[in-house]
């Protein structure tokens, strides 16, 4: 059971890593993929679509690892 409220994207990626649900790499990892999905939604600074796709293909199989790891701790037993 985890105890902790929502916070926001960043601080949740940094508590699901404090608790070895995921590992350190995978938080890193959704960081980007989060900075990604802001800058793609709010236009921060124009979008550069050749770099958004490139971004995309190379965290696609990451956001899989992470879906990955989660699905491990919610399977596990706890007992």
């Amino acid at each position: 059971m985890l105890h902790s409220s929502a916070q926001d994207d960043y601080t949740n990626l940094d508590y699901l890593v404090t608790e070895e649900i995921i590992d350190p790499e995978t938080g890193r990892d959704m960081k980007s993929a989060n900075g990604l999905r802001n800058r793609l939604v709010h236009e921060y600074d124009g979008v550069n679509d050749h770099i958004a796709y490139a971004a995309m293909q190379r965290l696609m199989p990451r956001r899989r690892r992470f879906s990955e790891e989660v699905l491990v701790w919610l399977n596990a037993d706890r007992t």
